[in-house]
């Protein structure tokens, strides 16, 4: 039977159904904002997976005949996703994903369909507001109402939603998702604004998702909700437990106060190797089992160490930024070079300009005709980077996404193209990664750019910024829904260990053992002269996170440095000058390509 409610949000009429498409699967609902309207489905598997992680998958499909168009080319269906489709998908991933409840192993499946599209409005947060229905109407046990909103700002005036046309004039744009109480995702750009900026737009997202929450709420309670399926959490056993814990949590402990990272991973994997054999006679069947629990203990002893004694495995003060060092012009025949390490993440970034027939055309659902991009940055992460063998399988939806990231942190500091003609493409190459490659792309794209004389307002660096916390914000605590007593939660009974820890550890330049074992990571560029913020995003591992934590993000930390670093030549060396460029005549067609949304918020236009 189908049901619907409308009404009236951001001023424009919004309108949720359920019960007429869709029927079979597990949950679907159709959303209406203006004429923009999404099909939302999921379905689960009755089997438990035998995955290592939750499997759970997020396809988002702009459908061409939403906007009354036939793809172009040869072949006229759709392929593979467009990069803007990849990054809406995204989103709504990194929204829902930690919300699922801890050790539903069920594969999941979410596929969004853009049915219609005005061109006016933006299909990714009513493609969001449809999952959430779709997800807590079904028989899966995902119980909590989500939403998420786009602020802008026009003229000083906050705009919820804004139409494409008013994020044109837009100086900031942020994508935020939560729930009733708490903040779980935050995606956007921004041209420089201040903190107190950032927090404001979070306060009025924040009222935006409680009254959309309130109207899936109002549908669900006249729909109804399907009762949950029956699923049951692998309890682990105390006895193996016990002897996990006893043989391996001193060598454990030992073994991830190596500061060299692959020392350190073959000192765990010989705890593990150790453990694994010294058990195998007494519980043959449990080889699995074992390996879990010897995870878990590390994921302890990393949190533990940071609450306890405010320093990292590799020896850092939560504040502290890893060594940076810096080279430019590396490459003699590029356009512009910068090889960017900090740590063990290094990036060879290379900038390269062309004409204005260089320029990346595009056609979507969101525009009438064809549009053009004339900055791009393209982001690879090789599995040599990290030590691995792996199958190349073409650019993954990883690499796009921080490329996207890299790319808006970027893009508001360059010129207009009427003063600089030019298509800018920069490549960053992760040759080594240990944590923050998107954030060493940033730095050395800003590097790049000064290296092929483009004349941007200002240097930009980016840091990776964690949070590890006890308690129920702990995205494994066993007792985060409030229920059981201290030691069953903490596995301690100490009450004043916990007081001691108080509001947990927030850690700058963020490597990747200690963002494994963080509850949210935050990712942010700056400018160099004006302290302003350009690019912000923000996820969670838990069930979210109150506006006071991300306020404490938004704020400079440890990222100083870098900026400081950003500017600097190699050592030894003068200051290489910046090229000079010579300007051609433009054209018509050159004059109407832009740099995706210049003048806007920073967003690219895929």
């Amino acid at each position: 039977m189908m049901q619907r409610i409308e009404k009236t949000f951001a001023g424009r009429p919004l309108v949720i159904e359920t019960g007429r498409m869709a029927k079979q699967a597990a949950g679907a609902a159709v959303v209406t904002f203006g004429e923009t309207m999404v099909l939302a489905t999921v379905t689960v598997s009755d089997n438990q997976s035998t995955l290592p992680f939750f499997p759970l998958t997020v396809e988002y499909k702009e459908r061409t005949y939403a906007a009354g168009k036939i793809p172009g080319g040869f072949i006229k269906r759709e392929g593979r996703p467009q990069d803007a489709e990849i990054l809406s998908g995204r989103i709504i991933d990194r929204t829902i994903r930690p919300l699922f409840p801890e050790g539903f192993k069920n594969e999941v499946q979410v596929f969004i369909y853009v049915i219609s599209a005005d061109q006016e409005n933006d299909a990714d947060i009513p493609a969001l507001l449809a999952v959430s229905y779709a997800l807590n109407a079904s028989r899966i046990p995902f119980s909590t109402p989500i939403a998420g909103v786009r602020v802008g700002r026009v003229e000083d005036k906050w705009v919820l939603n804004p139409t494409f046309q008013q994020l044109a004039y837009s100086d900031m744009e942020l994508v935020v998702s939560g729930s009733q109480d708490s903040i779980v995702m935050v995606e956007g750009g921004a041209l420089e604004v201040q903190e107190r900026d950032v927090v404001q737009a979070l306060t009025i997202a924040q009222r935006g998702i409680r009254e959309l929450i309130a109207i899936q709420e109002e549908l669900l309670a006249k729909a109804g909700r399907q009762p949950k399926m029956q699923w049951t959490k692998a309890e682990p056993d105390t006895h193996l437990q016990s002897r996990v814990k006893e043989l391996a949590e001193g060598k454990m402990l030992e073994a991830i106060n190596q500061a060299e990272k692959h020392t350190r991973m073959d000192a765990v994997e010989a705890v593990k190797r150790m453990a694994t054999e010294t058990l195998a006679s007494d519980f043959p069947d449990a080889s699995k089992s074992i390996h879990e629990m010897l995870g878990e203990l590390e994921y302890r002893a990393l949190r533990d160490q940071v609450l306890d004694t405010k320093r990292r495995v590799d020896g850092r003060a939560v504040d502290e930024v890893r060594p940076i060092s810096i080279d430019t012009g590396v490459l003699p025949r590029a356009h512009g070079s910068a090889l960017f390490t900090r740590g063990q993440t290094q990036a060879l970034v290379v900038a390269t300009l062309g004409t204005a027939n260089d320029v990346q055309r595009l056609d979507t659902i969101d525009e009438a005709g064809e549009t053009t991009k004339s900055f791009m940055l393209h982001y690879n992460f090789p599995p040599f980077s990290t030590g691995e063998v792996r199958p190349m399988r073409g650019t993954s939806r990883r690499e796009i996404g921080h490329g996207n990231l890299a790319e808006r942190a970027l893009q508001s500091v360059l010129p207009d193209f009427a003063q600089f003609p030019y298509t800018i493409r920069i490549v960053s190459d992760v040759l080594e990664s240990n944590g923050s490659s998107s954030m060493a792309s940033v730095c050395g794209g800003s590097l790049a750019l000064f290296d092929a004389g483009v004349p941007i307002h200002a240097a930009v660096a980016g840091v990776a910024m964690g949070l590890i916390k006890e308690g129920q914000d702990d995205p494994r605590d066993p007792g985060r829904d409030g229920r059981g007593d201290h030691r069953r939660r903490h596995g301690h009974r100490d009450h004043r260990r916990c007081r001691r820890r108080g509001d947990g550890a927030r850690a700058a330049d963020g490597a990747g053992d200690h963002r494994r074992a963080g509850d949210r990571r935050d990712v942010r560029g700056h400018g160099q002269e004006h302290d302003g913020v350009r690019r912000l995003r923000r996820d969670h591992a838990g069930h979210g996170r109150p506006r006071p934590h991300l306020r404490a993000a938004a704020r400079p930390h440890g990222e100083d440095r870098g900026r400081r670093e950003a500017r600097r030549p190699r050592d030894g060396q003068a200051a290489r000058p910046r090229r000079a460029w010579s300007y051609p005549p433009l054209d018509e067609g050159a004059r109407a390509a832009s740099r995706g949304d210049a003048g806007g918020a920073g967003a690219s236009a895929s």
